[in-house]
């Protein structure tokens, strides 16, 4: 049964990685003004460029309750 479920969410995510996302597609042609792109460099080298919104938000929680 265990097997018959992994297999059930291996097809969803396989499924979820060849779709597109429509959002994404129309606006991946979208030129952004330098105005803006210079906005971009005041969090440059504040945050690594690796971490998660989950990564960021957990940072903030153990920060303001003292853990």
């Amino acid at each position: 049964m265990s097997k018959l479920v992994q297999q059930f969410f291996d097809g969803i995510v396989e499924k979820a990685k060849n779709q597109k996302d429509p959002l994404l597609e129309k606006f991946k042609d979208v030129v952004i003004a330098n105005d803006i792109k210079g906005l971009s460099s005041i969090f440059k080298g504040r945050y690594p460029d690796n971490i998660t919104l989950w990564d960021a938000k957990y940072e903030y929680l153990r920060e303001k309750h003292d853990l």
